[in-house]
This record gives C-alpha cells, structure tokens and sequence, in this order.
C-alpha cells in the first residue's frame, strides 16, 4: 500500500470519526431540547388545567389570542424543522429556540395571572367567613350545642383558607372542595345559638362588634358577671382612646 493510499485512508476514517462525533453531538443537544420543551409543556399543561377547573380558559384565551397566537407560530416552525430531519443547529438559528422557550414562558404567566384573578373571584363570590377568634369572643358557649359547633366551625375555617389563600386550585378536586366547605361553613355558623342573652350583654356585644369599642358604661356589674359565667372575661382588653 502507497503512502498515498494510507494517506487517503486515514483521510476518510477521519472524516468519518468527525461526522460521527457530529451526530453524537447533535444528538445530545436535541435530547437537551426535547428535555426542555417537556418541561415547558409540563409547565403548560397544568395553568390550563388550572383555567379548565375554575372555567376561564376560553376568557383567558381570548384575552391572550395574540401571545398564543405567536407561540402556536413559532412551536410549527421547530416541528417543521424536526420532522425534516433538521439538525440543532437549524432549531436554534437565529435564536428560534430561545424565542419560543421566552414566549411560551409569557403566556404561562399570562395564564397564571388569570387562574389568580379567577381564583379571587370564585372565592369572593362564596362570601365571606368571620374569623373563628371573633365568634369565640361573642358566642355564650354555655348554649347548647355552641361549643360543639363552634370547633366543627373552626375546624372547617382552617381547611377553607388553606384553599381560599392558595394562587389557584392544585387538583380538579379544589374547586368542588372549596364549594363544599363553604356551604358547611355556612350551615355551622347557622347552628350558633344567640338566644336568652341579655340585652346589656347584647348592647355590649353590638358596641364591641362595631370596630370602635365599647365605653366602660356599657360594661355594667351583669355584663362583667355574664362574661365570667361564659368563661370570655379574658377575650376583651380595657383600651384609652
């Protein structure tokens, strides 16, 4: 064999090696795409999920039509490329790639600001729950059943604001959950039982629930008695103006 022909030979293994090592090189930078994109489906499918479970999604897509609009655009440009056998190099041309991770990131945000705003308002239209330390500070629970209904009430607050407070629902079970403990809020409080409370009980009651205050007037020797017999003389504090 010539030197030439060795010459040739060792020629064409290395260019055989460096195709070789560009394939492999392609490959692994498509992998490190493809791994990415899943991650922004991921991040995709569950706001829209969101949007599905409180029923903005066909709002939401209408108020972002022109940000979906572009994503859709350039995510069939990178299939394009894809199913043509395109290489990286060809996907991230002139920063395609970045594009559309950078728009795909926007609308996921302009989703989740809607899934927040949706969320409020579903939470907002279910009304509102009094603290369960304001009703401790006013229920007489030597009534029958009040001290009963008040733990059943303040057992079910914690679970609805632990909803109510979250950016959105976290499963599709959220909403009817949030639902349910709304109407079980609503039926406990209803259990409360006011009744054979004494007016200068209830003219101090309506004082303190007024956000001002009540005067020392009102705070007579049978309302001071009333308050000891309930076990509530510690839920109240003597203030200057």
């Amino acid at each position: 064999m010539t030197m030439m022909v060795k010459a040739q030979n060792m020629q064409a293994r290395l260019q055989a090696l460096q195709e070789w090592s560009r394939r492999k090189s392609d490959a692994q930078a498509l992998d490190n795409r493809r791994a990415e994109w899943t991650a922004q489906c991921k991040k995709l499918k569950k706001v829209v999920d969101q949007l599905d479970w409180i029923g903005m999604r066909e709002h939401t897509l209408e108020e972002c039509q022109s940000q979906v609009k572009l994503v859709r655009t350039l995510v069939a440009k990178a299939t394009e490329i894809l199913q043509d056998g395109g290489a990286d190099e060809r996907l991230t041309h002139e920063d395609h790639w970045v594009k559309t991770l950078g728009a795909t990131d926007k609308l996921v945000a302009q989703f989740s600001e809607f899934v927040v705003i949706g969320w409020n308002t579903l939470v907002a239209d279910l009304g509102n729950f009094t603290q369960p330390a304001t009703i401790r500070s006013t229920l007489p629970f030597s009534r029958p059943g009040n001290r009963e209904a008040f733990d059943e009430y303040n057992e079910i607050y914690v679970r609805y604001q632990r909803l109510a407070r979250a950016d959105g629902p976290a499963t599709v079970e959220d909403v009817p959950a949030l639902r349910r403990l709304a109407v079980l809020l609503q039926e406990t409080a209803a259990r409360f039982n006011f009744s054979e409370v004494p007016e200068a009980v209830s003219l101090f009651y309506v004082a303190i629930s007024s956000g001002k205050g009540a005067p020392l007037a009102l705070f007579t020797n049978e309302v001071r008695d009333w308050l000891e017999a309930e076990g509530q003389a510690e839920a109240f504090m003597v203030v200057s103006r």
